[in-house]
């Protein structure tokens, strides 16, 4: 095997591994978009549920904290 080879292969080697790198970056970034937008869902819905129930079961005494 000659130099030129073995640093062709070396290269290929490289080069498929980051590629492989690159794909599994844009997936974390994915997926982490994804968890943000159901976090800032269920954060959403959490506050309106919270504000829903107050309106309804609103206390009979206000207390002053």
């Amino acid at each position: 095997m000659s130099t030129t080879t073995f640093s062709f292969e070396c290269n290929m080697d490289n080069n498929k591994e980051f590629k492989d790198h690159e794909r599994i970056a844009k997936q974390i970034a994915k997926m982490s978009e994804l968890i943000r937008k159901k976090y800032r869902v269920l954060k959403t819905d959490k506050i309106e549920e919270d504000i829903a129930l107050e309106k309804h079961f609103k206390p009979f005494v206000e207390r002053n904290l």
